[in-house]
């Protein structure tokens, strides 16, 4: 309908959530989400929203399993302050380690951003870089492994004749021109679209 919804990173603890802008305030759709920090201080809670058949979705970055939190994933939003679980993004990345781990390895991984892809989401995972389908039967797939050289993918978006455009950020010390866009087939194949960019955040 034209509504603007936006994802909270919120602060440390269960501070994380959505809210809908109306009339240019702030209204909260979910709260209590969890928020942590991660490296070089930053705080991560709900990295993104969007909806998907008339309903919305939630996707979680803050989770913290290891202290026994709440797992990262996909989270559908019922309207009224509640969120549930329907992926487990955390369990997928216990089970299913990528080519090479990064040095900061997060056993919740990173979430970062999703794109409705038909009847799934496609997300970006920053930490272990990869490419997810995560579906809302509760099923996660890896599309493409990223994970050489630890580019960190972030934005992604809609590519024309199918797959999505992902951007990485890279790693540490950000290295102006080193980071790129790439084209990610359906199949997981993987093209340079862009080159000589540095720390993209967004498509």
């Amino acid at each position: 309908d034209g509504t603007l919804v936006v994802a909270l990173a919120g602060r440390e603890g269960p501070h994380a959530g959505v809210a809908r802008i109306e009339d240019g305030c702030p209204v909260l759709i979910a709260g209590g989400l969890p928020a942590y920090r991660i490296v070089f201080g930053a705080i991560t809670g709900v990295a993104d929203v969007a909806y998907l058949n008339g309903e919305l979705y939630a996707l979680l970055s803050g989770g913290d399993t290891d202290r026994g939190g709440t797992p990262n994933g996909l989270y559908r939003l019922d309207g009224v302050g509640g969120a549930e679980l329907v992926t487990d993004i955390s369990a997928f990345i216990r089970e299913h380690p990528v080519a090479e781990k990064p040095r900061d390895f997060d056993t919740d991984g990173q979430p970062y951003a999703m794109l409705a892809m038909g009847d799934a989401f496609w997300v970006t995972e920053g930490n272990s870089n990869q490419v997810l389908r995560v579906g809302l039967d509760g099923t996660v797939a890896r599309v493409a492994d990223l994970s050489q050289g630890h580019p960190i993918p972030t934005g992604i978006a809609p590519a024309p004749g199918g797959g999505a455009y992902v951007a990485f950020f890279t790693h540490a010390p950000y290295a102006e021109g080193s980071a790129k866009v790439v084209k990610v087939a359906p199949d997981g194949a993987v093209t340079d679209v862009w080159t000589g960019l540095t720390l993209v955040t967004a498509l």
